[in-house]
């Protein structure tokens, strides 16, 4: 009989865990519903020795009733792939250095000839995300970093002011280039209207998300800084996660939760040093830039002019870059508004400064090989024009 030796090994689980799994929710681990370490040792074990599938006692833990299931029906390819994932996303998260940097700007490729593009720092204040990218930019990148003792800065305004001094230093004839992802392209848009910029690029994800009082929500804000860090997480944890800090009384505990969780999945390998400042950090940067969106919203609707007037006098170009999945022609008057609307741009006289495209990102994630290829090729050809 096809899976009999699959369904013994199951069987033995349900018979360690004192479950019916007909009445067991599928999405709950093993782990959740209390599989002790001699149980999962020999669960591991049997893996191992009758598949070759490899895991740790900390993965056996994250399977769920679910996989266990479809694996008792013979579905060994299943488990197989659950692995792989995991080997992927570990091997991701462990050369990610959750170290906040002490040098005021760092170097992200190593191209040394040619105009350089300075790096806004993304929401997590480390560049990590953006490496891939970096290095497929035919200058030289430049990260402008998220220091500690930033932390007082307490607007935008304040930030944008920091950035643009430290701009005076490195380049005190203006005319420079700077980019900007998520949060970072609000940075860029400020020192826009002030700052000696000389061309702009931002990678456009704010136009997605509605403008609400919800957004300052103390669960909406963790929910987004689970989505940025976790991203390389397997989906089976990343529920988890979120059902166990779902459960935890305030930010606090819930980011504490989300390091425990890291740490455990990773190991000794994962690079964590300040791990939890680097998620509180980015918590109240996320609370701060969606702060400032919410009373511009309000503050557009009443001094649009003024608003419009000072982007007007701008002298820098701007390309605003829309990861897009195209499933079926999209709309570009539609994208269009919606991204002036994301940033408080003007209706009309932005012309000949203000670009947009968008990218093909059907199916793929924001770091996805192919999406960032397409962003560095249209950031480098912008970029080369006189």
């Amino acid at each position: 009989m096809t899976g009999t030796k699959e369904s013994k090994l199951v069987n033995q689980v349900w018979v360690a865990l004192g479950i019916d799994p007909k009445t067991t929710p599928n999405h709950l681990t093993l782990g959740e519903i209390g599989m002790e370490s001699m149980f999962a040792v020999e669960l591991q074990q049997g893996l191992e020795r009758e598949y070759d599938i490899k895991v740790t006692l900390n993965d056996i833990k994250n399977i769920t009733i679910g996989m266990m299931k479809d694996f008792e029906v013979g579905k060994v390819d299943e488990m197989k792939c659950f692995a792989e994932e995991i080997k992927t996303c570990r091997t991701k998260l462990c050369k990610v250095k959750f170290i906040i940097p002490t040098d005021a700007y760092q170097r992200l490729n190593n191209v040394t000839t040619g105009r350089p593009l300075y790096f806004l720092p993304p929401l997590e204040g480390i560049f990590a995300s953006l490496e891939a990218l970096a290095e497929k930019i035919e200058r030289p990148v430049i990260g402008l970093n998220w220091l500690k003792d930033m932390e007082k800065l307490g607007s935008l305004k304040e930030i944008s002011k920091y950035y643009t001094n430290l701009m005076k230093i490195l380049e005190p004839q203006g005319d420079y280039d700077i980019f900007g992802h998520f949060y970072g392209a609000l940075i860029c848009m400020k020192m826009l209207k002030k700052a000696p910029v000389g061309r702009a690029v931002i990678i456009d994800m704010l136009s997605e998300i509605n403008l609400d009082e919800e957004m300052l929500s103390d669960d909406y804000l963790v929910e987004m800084i689970i989505s940025f860090i976790g991203k390389d997480l397997p989906s089976v944890m990343k529920a988890k996660i979120r059902r166990d800090i779902s459960t935890k009384p305030d930010v606090k505990s819930k980011l504490e939760k989300l390091t425990t969780e890291l740490k455990e999945f990773c190991g000794k390998s994962l690079v964590s040093r300040d791990l939890d400042e680097i998620l509180m950090s980015s918590f109240k940067r996320a609370k701060l830039f969606t702060t400032y969106r919410l009373n511009m919203k309000t503050k557009f609707k009443k001094m649009k002019y003024n608003i419009a007037e000072k982007y007007m006098k701008m002298n820098g170009k701007i390309l605003i870059i829309k990861p897009y999945e195209f499933g079926e022609d999209p709309n570009a008057d539609e994208i269009t508004d919606k991204i002036k609307n994301a940033y408080f741009l003007p209706e009309q006289g932005l012309e000949g400064k203000l670009n947009f495209e968008t990218i093909d990102a059907t199916g793929e994630e924001m770091e996805a090989q192919k999406t960032i290829e397409k962003m560095a090729s249209s950031i480098n050809q912008y970029l080369s024009k006189k």
